[in-house]
Order: C-alpha cells, then sequence, then structure tokens
C-alpha cells in the first residue's frame, strides 16, 4: 500500500474544493507497434468495430481493447483527452518510470520487479513462452532471436533449456545468458549495433526479428505463443514450425506509473478496469472474442477466465 502514497495525494487535491488547472489533462497511453495480437499499430488505420481512444489513433489488439473499454467508461466522469504514445520492449518501463506515459497497454508480464516499482490491474491474459523453428533447420548452428527486455529473453530461453531442447548448446547458451546479463548489448534494429552474443540474438521489436527469421538468419524465434504466430502469420511465404507447447506461464496486466500527476484518472482507470475484468460480463471475454474470432481458448486460458470472473 505504500506506492500509493503519492496517488492518494494527489487524489485528495482532485477533491471539490481544491485547486483546479484550467487546462484539459492529457492521459499518455504507451502503446506497442510490434505486439500483435495484443498491442499493435493498424497498417490502414482505424476500423470501424469498435470507437475508443486508442484505435482511433490507429491501434489495435487484445490489450489495446481492454484499455480503450475502460478509457470510454473514464471519460464518462472526468474531462481528459487521451495520447497515444508507441513505446517498444526496451523503452516501455522506462518510460512508465521516468513519467512519459502514464498506462503502459502493451502484453507485460507480471513480474517481482515490476510490481514493486509500478501499479498494476489484475491479471489480464495467461500466455507461455514458446519457439518457431525454420523448416529444414538442419541442427549445424544455432541462432535464437528473441526481443530484448522481455521475459522471453531470459526466463524463457531458460525454461526451453531446462525442458530438454537444444542440449548440444546448452552449456554455450547458458553462459551467453549469463553474459547478456552482465553487460548491455544493443538490440538489433536499435540502430545502435546489433546483439548478437553468437548463438542469441536480441531484437528492438518483433517485426525486426520475425523478417530475420524468415530470411533465414535465424534457427529459431522465442517469444510467447501468440505474438510469434501472429507475426510469422502476416508474413507471406515464411515457411516455420512451431514448438506445439510453451514453456512458461506468462501472466499479463496493465501497468500504470505510480507518479503523482493525473494520479484521480489513473486511479479511476485502475478501479474501473479491476470491475470490468472481476465481473460477469467480464471484459476479458469480450476483448477476446473480438481478437480471436472463431478461437477456442486453450485449458489453461479457459481456467484463468473462470478464476478471474467465475461463470459466464
Amino acid at each position: 500500500m505504500r506506492r500509493l502514497g503519492p496517488l492518494l495525494l494527489s487524489l485528495l487535491l482532485a477533491l471539490p474544493g481544491a485547486p483546479r488547472a484550467q487546462e484539459v489533462p492529457v492521459l499518455r497511453v504507451g502503446v506497442r507497434e510490434d505486439a500483435k495480437p495484443f498491442s499493435y499499430r493498424l497498417p490502414s488505420g482505424p476500423a470501424s468495430d469498435w470507437d475508443g481512444p486508442l484505435h482511433r489513433q490507429g491501434y489495435s489488439g487484445y490489450v489495446v481493447r481492454l484499455c480503450d473499454g475502460t478509457l470510454v467508461d473514464v471519460q464518462r466522469r472526468h474531462r481528459f483527452t487521451v495520447e497515444a504514445v508507441p513505446i517498444t520492449a526496451r523503452t516501455r518501463f522506462d518510460a512508465l518510470k521516468a513519467g512519459g506515459i502514464d498506462i503502459l497497454c502493451d502484453p507485460a508480464t507480471i513480474t517481482r520487479t515490476r510490481l514493486t516499482d509500478h501499479l498494476a490491474s489484475p491479471p489480464v491474459y495467461l500466455s507461455g513462452v514458446t519457439y518457431a523453428r525454420r523448416v529444414g533447420e538442419g541442427g549445424t548452428g544455432l541462432k535464437v532471436g528473441v526481443v530484448g527486455n522481455t521475459t522471453s529473453q531470459y526466463d524463457g530461453i531458460e525454461a526451453i533449456l531446462r525442458a530438454g531442447e537444444w542440449p548440444q548448446y546448452r552449456e554455450d547458451l547458458k553462459k551467453q545468458l549469463y553474459d547478456l546479463q552482465h553487460r548491455s548489448t544493443a538490440p538489433c534494429g536499435s540502430g545502435d549495433g546489433c546483439g548478437d552474443t553468437g548463438g542469441i540474438v536480441l531484437f528492438d521489436t518483433h517485426r525486426d526479428l520475425a523478417q530475420a527469421f524468415c530470411r533465414g538468419e535465424l534457427s529459431y524465434y522465442v517469444g510467447d505463443f501468440e505474438i510469434v504466430k501472429a507475426m510469422l502469420d502476416d508474413i507471406g511465404g515464411c515457411t516455420w514450425e512451431d514448438a506445439r507447447e510453451t514453456y512458461t506461464d506468462e501472466r499479463y496486466a496493465i501497468f500504470v506509473s505510480d507518479a503523482p500527476e493525473r494520479g484521480a484518472l489513473k486511479l479511476d482507470f485502475l478501479q474501473a478496469l479491476s470491475s470490468k475484468i472481476l465481473l460477469s460480463p467480464s471484459l476479458l471475454d469480450e476483448a477476446f472474442e473480438a481478437t480471436f474470432p472463431g478461437a477456442k481458448a486453450s485449458r489453461k486460458l479457459r481456467i484463468f477466465f473462470w478464476t478471474m470472473r467465475g461463470e459466464r
């Protein structure tokens, strides 16, 4: 509860009788351009299937729908505008901590460090790290591509190794993971060089990673299952096989800055989102059915939805 201090102070200042600024507040929401199907930029502008402040600025995806549904609800009670701020996996939490964004609307896995540094919603999705393999990969060498500053980079690759995959490269990959944790490496596509440690290649975005994989520059593409599949399905002529299993459980949440600025809006956003998640009908079901039309949720995901909102 101690982390709510600055926000509670801001909320008190927003009570009737407190001094108010005349300008309309701007809530800055960080969105990913490359994390399809959860948070991504539409190639041809907004569609007509829903109306929300992030969608009107050209973004879509499961997590974007959750944010938009909640922001529309909060706008019924408060006067403010929403600015979509493009972020990457590498910049997202720095932007949240520095105040560059107020809300992070992307598939961000819940970790102890992230919960310590930021406020968070209840879990909104359950995914898992997997890998795609190039069809015809002969095993004569290993290049594993992964987006930097994600849980796939460390926990995901370690979980894959614990499961017994890539045994001939196990010791080399473990050494490279150690090196990555103890030195700074610029991801490929960041404009600062390329994060190639030998077997593990870091990328700034899933778009850069998927394109390199489909060009044959990588043996494996490691990432959360839905993102890997969506990114590769978008590239015509790319032949690949998935691992047919996930090696981790990744619980996503929507993270919020605990800075006092716009504190009343952020607290109302978290409260409204929690209600929409936990009550039935749940916003989780609405977002899933719109993002994955006709798809059947996995057994794990069905259990997750049930634990969050009970029976439908």
